[in-house]
């Protein structure tokens, strides 16, 4: 007893100080070197326009030979995330990689303009949003030999969450820890779901999730004291990106979809989040929320109605 007990409030510490890792490192710092002259599109780590034009401009001069994009998305607005989308796929540009990096953590309650809970809807449904949308042009790309790849990071902190991950308002008892944790478990099992679905149909994308652990960027400001001590004791932004990239171009993971990742290495997730009953709900209820975003002919490539098969 004694032992599960340290073992939860080893995972919990760690977890509750876990976040996203910075974008340049994921897009340039890894993908540049080893790919030389690429295309990287993506949000930046601010919302505002002097920093999207600052982190372009700090890429470029690094890799000059990179064609760098940073464009406007929030994914607290799942219109912001459809124009984003729409604006990408009108490039008519290939798409091979997508890493769903962007999370907020530990805010106050807050609803957004689509009346979800700010936690759900930034770290989970407009990552949903979004994939759904460049899933066909990612498919599009892949091929038998060479699987395109989706990176959702998530948290270990998800090994904490309950069963009641499918309310989507969080109205009832509060909590933004609890928020933040359920929005990274329901990462964990959209992972997983996902993966199914894209096997079933023998769509060669591969889908997994990440724990990038404890980085030290500008998320980790919404932690009490934690500002003082990120430069000490937490991962460089670089190395946070390390299982990501992993992930992302490592030939090892091929062939490898629907797990969950730390420290470059599968590890079983939590018991909950491979509820095989429970991802269905989970599932099903994703699409139905996401479906005015989606119109009529937005369930020909993800069908709400497809039940998957386990």
């Amino acid at each position: 007893m004694l032992l599960s007990v340290k073992y939860f409030l080893q995972r919990l510490w760690w977890a509750a100080l876990a976040y996203g890792i910075a974008l340049k490192y994921i897009c340039c710092e890894f993908f540049g070197k080893k790919f030389g002259k690429k295309n990287c599109y993506g949000n930046g780590s601010s919302s505002s326009e002097a920093s999207r034009t600052a982190l372009q401009d700090s890429l470029l001069k690094k890799y000059p030979g990179c064609s760098v994009e940073v464009w406007h998305l929030d994914l607290a607005s799942m219109k912001s995330v459809k124009d984003f989308a729409d604006h990408y796929l009108s490039t008519k540009s290939a798409c091979h990689l997508l890493v769903n990096n962007a999370g907020i953590m530990f805010v106050k309650e807050e609803r957004t303009v689509d009346g979800y809970e700010k936690h759900f809807s930034v770290n989970y449904l407009g990552h949903c949003l979004l994939t759904q949308l460049l899933l066909p042009m990612l498919a599009k790309c892949s091929c038998r030999e060479n699987h395109t790849r989706i990176v959702n990071c998530t948290s270990c902190i998800h090994f904490v969450g309950g069963r009641d991950v499918t309310d989507f308002q969080k109205q009832k008892n509060y909590s933004k820890y609890k928020a933040y944790i359920d929005s990274k478990l329901s990462q964990v099992m959209f992972t997983s779901s996902l993966q199914t679905y894209l096997d079933k149909n023998k769509i060669n994308v591969k889908v997994n999730c990440v724990h990038p652990g404890v980085v030290d960027t500008d998320l980790m400001s919404s932690v009490l004291l934690i500002p003082r001590l990120g430069s000490i004791f937490f991962k460089s932004a670089e190395e946070g990106a390390q299982t990501a990239t992993h992930v992302a171009l490592s030939p090892q993971m091929e062939h490898v979809g629907g797990k969950y990742l730390e420290e470059c290495r599968v590890v079983a997730p939590s018991k909950i989040s491979d509820d095989k009953h429970l991802q269905m709900e989970l599932w099903e209820r994703t699409w139905k929320a996401l479906h005015p975003w989606l119109g009529e002919n937005g369930y020909n490539f993800i069908n709400v109605s497809d039940k998957l098969d386990r």
